[in-house]
């Protein structure tokens, strides 16, 4: 037996880990895997050489539901941490030895169906991914996606920043094997997100989008086996084309979906690689309001199916349009209350039922609400949920669960970008971020919540509680990437700014990644007919629409000039400030800024455009770009210069791009 691993004081006695050795699996080529676990005790008190549970009130920002405008306020509660450990996985038991009693649980795969009770419940082991930082250095690394190709080998796409511009780059990995040093596509660029798919041919395909002479147009190379081709621009349109998906199909056709502003709004586009040339672009939606962030899904049988949200009712839906047989399908509505419904993600099982995750928000989301405006409108993010539904033969199904039981009651107000990937058994899980409000009082305190990664999984009639990621920590919408692996785990790459509770201060920003293994139990799912949002609440402005086009069509004339009325917002708080917990993500800002206010022009205006931190004020100006609408809509390159009482604050408004903060 291998003993005091580790040895500390809890439980007003010492607490000692000991290994109980039983006999080891095999160790791969890769080396030995490790297993992680949380060991939650309370609270604690950290003094001279040893750690001291104690169980105590602590005073936390908390974010009301806000119906009558009220502050953010005040709640008391106990404060619940643990420990973290890390062993070879398999083959033995941890035991666990404190003044109070002795316990011990199984370094293997138990521990992830379920938190383990222990000592009648006053302590709960649950099993927790072991993270490896792939990016270490001051570049901040973003937008990854993650691919397992045929033969094996996990591809990882993302772009790095670093002296005011963008790289994109690419890392591989064979199976059993290391992860290969990056590879740069193209760099000293301006440039947006990732997708990473494979041909019929094996080859490896990265698309980007990328800023050149002022328009956002998305390019692709292709790994033939032996080397980079040179780069293909795809789109040319004016506008910007942004917001891509990729995925292949059983033939190995690849099928490339887009936002595209072209038209004086956002419609969705694609194009279709037939393993020799890309098909001319497919319009998938045309209709005057905006459309957004589509996503793909592959089914068994050939089918391909695009989603993506619309404002057309004037709330978010979730719409869908599959190919079959060569052709592009009906529109088949998703999610069609008056709820906010956006942000979907899909994926098909082996059965051919459709699997879709969205977010779900407020009704009137982003209206009129104040003071004296009688109950109504909503703000951008007072509450934000994760629905599930299964397309089951055309009938929309769902799981009979909610996921809300998977998540801590203390946290199921706001969770938010739901990412919903099967693992290599066929069990879904479900990727989401999720709010921590902050305790007062820190020193240098500069954020009232921080973001946190998390995963949970349906099996057995429910959703798992919530797995946290001990990395996980990051910005509202820092992305998730997810790959099924023949090696039986579910590989998960992710964005994590560095920042720690309770202060929630963003540090350097890295790509992390991490091994879940697969569920078991029954792959065969329990579902029930699917119910949408019961609130109905009117519409908080029933002639909105009429009154908007009447200002935009308002003009005065003063001599030889006319003059016309422009809307707009110059003071919008995102997440990035450190008292956004009530605010929503950038790309939410935009989205409220042209559909549900309808507005002109907007200037984000975040603190000290996001504490001081380039990589925070480099995002803010890029988004600008990739929103902007000729002759339509017209942001600012904005941020709040803070100053203590009794200086005050002030907006800061720049009609160029690349002023220092």
């Amino acid at each position: 037996m291998k003993q005091a691993l580790l040895s500390l004081a809890a439980l007003a006695g010492l607490l000692y880990l000991a290994v109980e050795k039983r006999p080891a699996p095999p160790v791969s080529a890769a080396g030995p895997r490790r297993a992680g676990f949380l060991i939650r005790f309370g609270s604690d008190q950290i003094g001279g050489d040893g750690w001291t549970c104690a169980t105590r009130l602590q005073r936390y920002w908390d974010t009301p539901y806000e119906s009558r405008m009220r502050p953010t306020s005040n709640r008391d509660k106990v404060t619940g941490k643990g420990i973290l450990v890390e062993f070879d996985a398999g083959g033995y038991d941890i035991q666990v030895r404190t003044a109070q009693g002795n316990f011990s649980f199984p370094a293997d795969a138990e521990a992830w169906s379920a938190p383990l009770p222990r000592l009648n419940g006053r302590v709960e082991v649950r099993a927790a991914p072991v993270s490896a930082v792939l990016t270490p250095g001051p570049e901040a690394d973003d937008y990854p996606s993650l691919l397992e190709a045929r033969d094996g080998t996990l591809w990882l796409a993302y772009q790095s920043w670093a002296g005011g511009s963008d790289q994109i780059l690419v890392r591989r990995r064979p199976p059993g094997g290391e992860w290969s040093k990056p590879e740069k596509l193209d760099g000293g660029g301006d440039y947006f997100r990732t997708a990473v798919a494979q041909d019929r041919a094996g080859w490896i395909w990265v698309v980007w989008s990328a800023q050149v002479k002022g328009n956002f147009d998305l390019y692709a190379r292709a790994f033939d086996g032996r080397r980079w081709r040179a780069a293909e621009r795809l789109t040319t349109a004016p506008g910007s084309d942004i917001h891509h998906a990729l995925a292949s199909d059983r033939a190995g056709n690849l099928y490339l979906v887009y936002q595209s502003s072209r038209a004086g709004n956002f419609d969705i586009y694609a194009r279709i690689y037939d393993g020799k040339r890309w098909s001319t672009e497919l319009p998938v939606s045309a209709d005057p309001a905006n459309e957004w962030e589509p996503a793909l899904a592959a089914a068994p049988d050939g089918r391909v199916t695009v989603l993506w949200d619309t404002y057309a009712s004037g709330s978010y839906d979730v719409l869908s349009r599959t190919w079959e047989n060569g052709k592009l399908g009906p529109v088949v509505p998703i999610a069609s209350s008056g709820a906010f419904e956006a942000r979907a993600s899909a994926q098909y099982d082996s059965l051919g039922r459709l699997w879709i995750a969205w977010e779900e928000g407020d009704f009137n989301w982003g209206k009129d609400y104040g003071n004296l405006i009688p109950e109504s409108g909503r703000g951008l993010l007072v509450r934000r949920q994760a629905r599930v539904a299964v397309l089951v033969n055309g009938r929309r199904m769902e799981p009979v669960a909610p996921i809300a039981e998977a998540v801590p009651e203390d946290l199921r107000q706001v969770f938010h970008q739901p990412r919903l990937v099967l693992d290599p058994k066929g069990v879904p899980w479900l990727f989401v971020r999720y709010r921590i409000n902050l305790p007062q009082g820190q020193m240098g305190e500069s954020s009232r919540a921080l973001w946190r990664l998390g995963a949970t999984c349906y099996r057995g009639g429910r959703w798992l509680p919530l797995i946290e990621f001990p990395e996980g920590h990051g910005r509202i919408d820092a992305p998730v990437a997810a790959a099924a692996g023949r090696d039986g785990n579910l590989h998960v790459a992710w964005v994590s700014d560095g920042r720690l509770w309770p202060s929630g201060t963003p540090r350097d920003q890295d790509l992390y990644i991490a091994r879940i293994p697969a569920a078991s139990g029954s792959l065969e799912p329990e579902l029930s007919g699917f119910v949408p949002p019961a609130e109905n609440p009117a519409a908080s402005h029933a002639r909105e629409a009429e009154d908007v086009a009447r200002m935009r069509d308002y003009r005065a004339r003063t001599g030889a000039q006319v003059f016309r009325i422009a809307r707009g917002d110059i003071h919008r708080h995102t997440d990035i400030s450190w008292d956004g917990n009530r605010d929503g993500s950038l790309d939410d800002a935009y989205r409220y800024a042209l559909d549900a206010a309808s507005l002109d022009f907007l200037g984000v205006c975040d603190h000290q455009a996001g504490q001081s931190i380039p990589y925070n004020w480099f995002r803010i100006q890029k988004a600008v770009d990739l929103f902007t609408i000729q002759g339509k809509f017209a942001p600012l390159y904005s941020y709040e210069r803070s100053l203590p009482f009794p200086d005050g604050h002030r907006n800061v408004l720049f009609a160029q791009r690349g002023h220092p903060i």
